[in-house]
């Protein structure tokens, strides 16, 4: 399936583990780990730093930019 195909589904995950990355996002936010902000502002981190290493921000590794916002938190919060 092309990418446009994909795209245009109206999917919100391609991956099964897009999905659970969401919802445990979602779920450590809803019990106070860290906060929307906290999240929305690792979340930019990590996109900033992709492209600085050559991302080409297609829009195709979104889902590795949020779970390196995840990852990142949770250390922050020395939770990993």
């Amino acid at each position: 399936m092309s990418d446009a195909l994909i795209a245009d589904s109206g999917r919100p995950f391609e991956e099964p583990w897009q999905a659970r990355v969401f919802a445990l996002t979602h779920e450590l936010a809803d019990q106070g780990v860290f906060t929307w902000p906290e999240h929305a502002a690792a979340l930019s981190a990590a996109i900033q730093q992709a492209q600085a290493a050559g991302d080409p921000d297609r829009g195709d590794t979104y889902w590795q930019h949020y779970t390196a916002a995840l990852e990142a938190l949770l250390e922050a919060k020395g939770l990993a």
